[in-house]
């Protein structure tokens, strides 16, 4: 038939630009449109829909007899009169019904063009699920953005995302030559853009006025959609679209997310809404929904976690605000902090400690706002210094060090009463200073705060002489050190306080080993790990590992050091330790030079210093020089390639290669275990020790120890970390199996 006889209807046509990506669903759509007379492609708004069907029609016309026809709703005045579809009977080729957004009339519409048109195909493009009859669906999703860890190298121009922008900003400036320094700012253009088509393009086009580095930082800011963006009023409006189509969960989930920074997670969001009157159930529900719609995207940078896009984001937020609800909504949010705060101050170590630090740590861009406010408003600097001292030994397994240290010197100076808080204050200050091995400032601090306490009977979180003993360690009086922490831990045995004696007890053997007393030093590592076994503290028995690794290497005991320090590494990892786990790495990386293999220790401090890269004590014991040696044997360019593979690689990437011996664990065993054996094996894969996995499944520590050696020998691994690792990528495949079934 004619192209012209439907007269509200338009031939698809070539676009001007080209088509780039999506090889793979268009195999696909292919395959289906050979097979069946409905496929309905779906994506939120900007994805892409629309010129991906016209490409699809381009692709299959030769195919049909007849040429392809398009229906577009959003440019008809309403749907095609009976006369229309009438005109179409006769049409033996695809007919394309494009910009569907009310899912009934589109089902509708569909259902009549089938039954009328017998030789027709139908492709509908749709931001939902028709529900039709023999409906086919391919979901469109944003292309990828490259991770942040790559945004230094030249790999990310192999993504679709930064290809299509790069090419869309040569349209309008054909000179644009791509240096190092653009690398970085086009892999967060793309970011910020959600990876979505229509935002890149026009980000590309607003270069015509803008250098990339403007549009980068103006597409960061939350109305960048309408002040950066010229011609962005329809991506603003499917915004609105959007939200307006989701129900009441679907929509406070939102509402809540428009005001945080970070990438989301299902545990974090829903826990932030539940208390508004909707169950935890029907809001996982609601989130899920918003996942398969694509209005949460995965993360590129957050293994696990979702971003809202940007379009919807704005429209959330704006929606909030009409509503006067975003103050009470913040207010709500600071609260929940607060009470997961304390909650992890006062919980006795165990699962829900780690379960608890795990979630503050998926709020960190919520906590570093709320702090940075708090700390500078003096009726609530107090209560930041209150929340600061409770977690101290919390905040460098969050990563957040640093920023606590200059949350509190902003809360001191914004709370000018000098009292005992005060006191505790700068005590608190000192010990942070300490950890980062600023040892003067320490010392003024804590002789400050000696002053405001003196004559105070106040029992402190943190004993003066617990903090002057560390000092004397940076001073180099290893030796009055010592004797200064034996005293304090036996005032602290007699009181009985279990948390602060731990601590003591961890950096009394790190003392002992920086002095050489090897002998001395596992002599206390093997009391508090049985200690601290004993009250299932899992993260001191961590720390109590890497001190004992650090004696092991410097004692040239590799292979115990190694062994253990492996150990430490998984336990680390399955507390979410970023510090601890940074250390480990440092700690394998020092043995590897040892053993001549530069190129690995390399990698391994890159990566180290990507996920902790603040000074500690623990870091500082550790062989002094291992990077400067390693870049001495390396040069500088090998050192360099290297190092940026490191910062490359993700965290399942990191372990793989931290317990990898040589090789023996790169492969999976063709060798089948027990049931036994097999929950031994995942409970391995968590860092649990022999005696925690006999108490965990009620077997006595011989047996475990007996299942674990026959495990070693059916398997010809070495250690236990070995079949930690083969079993956690036999998981992980499960997982995989699961999720594409």
């Amino acid at each position: 038939m004619s192209e012209t006889e439907s007269p509200r209807s338009a031939p698809t046509t070539t676009d001007a630009t080209s088509f780039l990506g999506r090889k793979s669903e268009l195999e696909l759509a292919r395959r289906v449109l050979a097979e069946s007379r409905l496929l309905t492609i779906t994506g939120p708004n900007g994805v892409g829909k629309s010129r991906f069907a016209v490409k699809l029609a381009e692709q299959m016309s030769r195919i049909f007899e007849d040429a392809p026809v398009r229906l577009s709703l959003r440019e008809l005045d309403g749907p095609p009169s009976e006369d229309e579809i009438e005109a179409l009977r006769a049409h033996a080729g695809i007919v394309l019904v494009d910009d569907v957004e009310d899912r009934a009339q589109g089902r509708a519409l569909a259902e009549r063009i089938l039954a009328r048109c017998p030789a027709a195909v139908v492709v509908v493009t749709s931001t939902t699920v028709l529900g039709a009859a023999g409906e086919h669906l391919i979901e469109l999703g944003p292309f990828v953005v490259p991770p942040r860890v790559q945004a230094s190298s030249r790999a990310i121009l192999d993504y679709d995302s930064v290809r299509l922008l790069v090419e869309r900003i040569r349209m309008v400036d054909p000179g644009f030559t791509i240096t190092a320094q653009h690398l970085p700012v086009l892999r967060d253009i793309c970011a910020a853009a959600d990876g979505l088509p229509a935002i890149i393009e026009l980000a590309a086009a607003a270069t015509r006025f803008l250098s990339i580095d403007s549009v980068r930082d103006g597409l960061r800011a939350d109305d960048a959609l309408v002040d950066l963006l010229p011609g962005a009023e329809r991506l603003v409006a499917s915004g609105a679209e959007t939200l307006a189509r989701c129900d009441e969960a679907e929509q406070r989930l939102l509402a809540t997310a428009s005001l945080l920074r970070e990438p989301l997670t299902l545990d974090c969001l829903v826990s932030l809404v539940e208390d508004e009157g909707i169950g935890a159930m029907d809001l996982v529900g609601a989130f899920c929904r918003l996942v398969d719609r694509s209005v949460l995207i995965s993360d590129p940078d957050v293994e696990g976690a979702f971003r809202l896009l940007r379009p919807v984001r704005r429209s959330a937020r704006v929606a909030l605000d009409a509503a006067g609800e975003t103050s009470r909504t913040m207010n709500r949010i600071e609260r929940h902090l607060i009470e997961v705060m304390e909650a992890l101050a006062d919980s006795p170590a165990g699962p829900n400690e780690v379960q608890l630090a795990r979630h503050l740590l998926n709020h960190r861009s919520s906590l570093e706002r709320l702090f940075a406010h708090y700390a500078s408003d003096p009726e609530s600097a107090g209560d930041s210094i209150r929340l600061i001292v409770k977690l101290r030994r919390r905040w460098s397994t969050l990563g957040l060090d640093s920023q606590v240290r200059a949350w509190l010197e902003q809360a001191i100076t914004s709370r000018r009463q000098r009292d005992a808080l005060m006191a505790e204050a700068l005590r608190a200050g000192a010990y942070f200073s300490i950890l980062d091995s600023d040892f003067r400032r320490s010392a003024e601090l804590l002789a400050e705060s000696l002053q405001l306490s003196e004559g105070s009977a106040e029992v402190s979180e943190l004993s003066p002489d617990f903090l002057q003993a560390l000092i004397r360690v940076g001073e180099l009086d290893v030796d009055g050190a010592e004797l200064q922490l034996e005293a304090v831990v036996e005032r602290t045995r007699s009181s009985g306080r279990a948390d602060a004696l731990e601590e003591q007890l961890f950096f009394l053997t790190l003392v002992n080993v920086i002095r050489g007393d090897h002998e001395r030093a596992e002599q206390l590592f093997r009391s508090s790990v049985e200690w601290m076994r004993a009250r299932g503290n899992r993260w001191g028995m961590a720390y109590a590992l890497v001190v004992m690794s650090i004696s092991l290497v410097n004692r040239g005991l590799e292979e115990r050091a190694g062994e253990t320090t492996r150990e430490a590494l998984l336990m680390m990892d399955s507390l979410g330790d970023r510090a601890g786990f940074a250390t480990c790495l440092r700690l394998l990386a020092a043995l590897a030079v040892r053993r001549g293999n530069a190129g690995r220790a390399a990698t391994l401090l890159a990566a180290a210093g990507r996920m902790h890269g603040t000074r500690t004590m623990a870091r500082d014991a550790i062989s002094g020089g291992v990077e400067a040696s390693v870049r001495r044997t390396l040069g500088a360019r090998e050192f360099s390639r290297l190092s940026a593979r490191g910062r490359q690689m993700d965290r399942r990437e990191v372990v793989m290669l931290a317990l990898d011996e040589g090789g023996a664990a790169r492969s999976p065993k063709p060798a089948e275990l027990t049931r036994r054996e097999s929950e031994i094996a995942e409970l391995l894969v968590e860092g649990l020790s022999s005696a925690q996995i006999a108490a965990r499944l009620v077997l006595s520590t011989r047996t475990v120890e007996g299942h674990i050696q026959r495990m070693l020998n059916k398997l010809e691994f070495r250690s236990r970390s070995q079949i930690a690792v083969w079993m956690s990528e036999r998981m992980d495949a499960v997982s995989t199996r699961v999720l594409a079934g």
